[in-house]
């Protein structure tokens, strides 16, 4: 079966939330979003997580904006953020596995 057949993105209406699941602000001005969707597999809606992250800063009238574009200043920072980013996807996609075993073996119980 294609990728595309197997794998089909959910419509945009049966997105989990418009919210960010969690947000990294350890590393000021750069943030991390991490959001979570689904996909269906095989027939089954399934949940995956991805990130995005930003600089913040302030223009100059005091309002504070967002920005995907960084310096070499903010390009460690950017790393730092990354490797805690990816810890955190893990152990997101580590707890929804287990739920939906869970789920399963309710399921299962039920027969």
């Amino acid at each position: 079966m294609a990728y595309k057949e197997k794998h089909k993105k959910s419509s945009n209406k049966n997105r989990t939330s418009n919210k960010p699941v969690l947000q990294v602000k350890d590393y000021f001005p750069v943030t991390a979003s991490i959001w979570k969707n689904t996909m269906q597999v095989d027939g089954e809606d399934k949940a995956v997580f991805g990130a995005t992250f930003q600089r913040v800063y302030k223009d100059k009238k005091g309002d504070y904006k967002q920005s995907d574009s960084m310096n070499k200043a903010h390009c460690l920072l950017l790393a730092r953020c990354a490797e805690k980013v990816a810890d955190a996807l893990i152990e997101l996609e580590a707890k929804e596995r287990l739920k939906e075993q869970n789920d399963d073996d309710d399921d299962d119980d039920d027969e």
